[in-house]
């Protein structure tokens, strides 16, 4: 079953899949690496993987400012 998404600026603008959606929207929300995965029950290291994909995908090579451009296309909604 496919999951509509919405037109938000981050999913219009950045290639995403719904976890790695979900990991960016809750560092926004000001939860850490660990917290997201302890709330997931997956490893931490898992986590951080996702966000290393997700920014290969979208040509970032600064983990930094992947995150603070994610942060910002999901507080524009």
């Amino acid at each position: 079953m496919t999951q509509v998404r919405g037109n938000y600026p981050i999913v219009v603008k950045m290639a995403l899949s719904n976890v790695e959606l979900k990991t960016l929207e809750l560092l926004a929300q000001g939860k850490t690496q660990k917290e997201i995965a302890y709330e997931e029950k997956v490893s931490a290291s898992c986590i951080s993987q996702r966000i290393e994909r997700a920014m290969a995908r979208n040509g970032f090579t600064n983990k930094h400012i992947f995150i603070a451009e994610c942060i910002r296309l999901i507080n524009l909604k």
